[in-house]
């Protein structure tokens, strides 16, 4: 990777799951720049993207690189998605990145009364929570 930004379009034709193979390859392939992944969100819209499989990934890679342009997506997607298949895997990251831990506490302390009991519990574990 040169760090230039994408200037391609997606295939015509591509559903949720060529895009969810694209970002796992990007994901395995590194060396990808702040400035090419926020080039590739304006260009695919995947922080935008309303398949919540898409941007649990793209989020999920976003955070694996320590890029802060991503927190806020993160925490909107947090609060308007309920279940545990995606917030869990998201509040962990969050709360393993030392800079954005208390992003992720203090989104939960806001919108806990808004989960699942099970998910509650099982979330204030993740992010050592009485």
């Amino acid at each position: 990777p040169t760090g230039e930004p994408a200037d391609c379009e997606l295939p015509d034709g591509w559903r949720h799951r060529h895009m969810l193979v694209f970002l796992g390859a990007l994901s395995a392939a590194g060396g990808l720049s702040e400035k090419r992944l926020k080039r590739m969100d304006e260009l695919y819209g995947l922080s935008a993207s309303k398949n919540a499989e898409v941007r649990l990934k793209w989020q999920r890679l976003c955070i694996k690189l320590r890029l802060p342009f991503i927190v806020p997506h993160v925490v909107e997607f947090l609060k308007a998605q309920g279940r545990m298949k995606f917030v869990r895997p998201l509040y962990r990251d969050l709360f393993a990145w030392p800079e954005q831990a208390h992003v992720a506490t203090s989104t939960f302390d806001e919108w806990k009364a808004n989960y699942h009991p099970i998910a509650r519990k099982m979330l204030a574990t993740d992010l050592k929570q009485p």
